[in-house]
């Protein structure tokens, strides 16, 4: 807040995904990319299930409430409905939920991207003869980076957001739709989390540190991670679901 009223901090860090304006409970908040048509916001109606779809948020404000094992198993039950390539089911779930686990893996992404920013500058400085407008794009990434691993520093979980629980999904690298395999899993284990009331997130820059992790949680050489999801208790409660008009459909 500031001068009584709300303001965004970064807002050319704005990626338009309308948390802001969807969790206010007065309705205060409105969103330019509204004005623009790119989302249309909605209250949700429990009897209509094509909402149930548009209210699973990503999720980066949680309670520190626990989550039972016998949930836990009914999540990946769940996902394991999901396909898989040739039937093969090679997918195996890590579960990590205990605090001292969850605050090594934030400090291991944490020293992975700090580490790439000490070689930045000499990244910065090639792509900017050789392709100055993505040095341009790069530059904003690592800005980006930065903010983050300061947060890091500063004891804010900003990676793994404080979460009771962290579930990492792998498959055998020489698998050919291991990769694809594990995204579907996390797709419908994200939506049985949201129906049992938890919330979710997918963790992309966990992946960017994907050996690192491979080794602290003793997963296979012959394994990788391919997606890694957060789960909790929601803090917040979003009023309001963003429905979002199709640009293409080809038929």
């Amino acid at each position: 807040m500031k001068d009584s009223f709300p303001y965004a901090r970064h807002p050319s860090a704005c990626i338009y995904c309308g948390h802001c304006v969807a969790v206010c409970p007065e309705d205060a908040l409105q969103h330019i990319g509204e004005k623009k048509g790119e989302f249309i916001l909605k209250t949700p109606d429990s009897n209509n299930p094509v909402d149930f779809f548009a209210t699973r948020r990503s999720i980066r404000r949680y309670t520190s409430q626990p989550i039972a094992s016998d949930i836990l198993q009914q999540l990946i039950s769940i996902a394991e409905t999901a396909p898989s390539g040739h039937n093969a089911r090679k997918r195996q779930y890590h579960i990590v939920k205990t605090q001292y686990a969850i605050e090594k893996l934030e400090k291991i992404t944490a020293n992975h991207y700090r580490r790439l920013l000490n070689i930045s500058p000499l990244i910065l400085g090639f792509l900017s003869v050789v392709s100055p407008r993505k040095a341009k794009k790069m530059a904003k990434t690592f800005q980006g980076l930065k903010r983050l691993v300061a947060a890091a520093d500063k004891g804010h979980n900003p990676f793994y957001r404080g979460v009771p629980c962290v579930i990492f999904l792998t498959a055998p690298k020489k698998q050919y739709t291991g990769k694809d395999d594990c995204l579907a899993a996390q797709q419908i284990l994200m939506l049985r989390a949201h129906q049992l009331g938890l919330g979710t997130c997918s963790i992309g820059f966990a992946l960017r540190a994907h050996k690192a992790l491979e080794k602290y949680l003793n997963i296979p050489k012959n394994r990788q991670i391919y997606a890694v999801t957060i789960v909790g208790y929601p803090k917040y409660h979003y009023k309001k679901a963003i429905y979002r008009p199709v640009e293409k459909c080809i038929f």
